[in-house]
């Protein structure tokens, strides 16, 4: 059995437009795998090499990232019901 740590996160976390970078990069969008969160928000799996193509990545979703990743967390998911974090940027939108 594995068990892994997920990171829940407000929308509130990321800006408008990176909401709307993540609805075009869904699924298998290396590298950074993004998947659908039913109405509103999204899972994302920290994987290795994710950084090899990090000019690509929003810079409110790589501080996201580093911030899981400084934790050991596996994966992170983006909900606009989850609680805010009070040491992450936070855009209202």
């Amino acid at each position: 059995m594995n068990i892994v740590k997920m990171l829940q996160l407000s929308t509130f976390h990321i800006k408008e437009s990176t909401s709307i970078w993540l609805e075009e990069h869904q699924r298998y969008s290396l590298p950074l795998i993004v998947y659908s969160k039913a109405e509103y928000g999204w899972f994302i799996p920290i994987i290795k090499g994710w950084k090899d193509d990090v000019l690509h990545i929003p810079d409110d979703l790589v501080t996201i990232i580093e911030f899981a990743e400084g934790e050991g967390i596996e994966w992170v998911m983006l909900d606009r019901d989850c609680d805010l974090v009070s040491h992450l940027p936070i855009y209202q939108w």
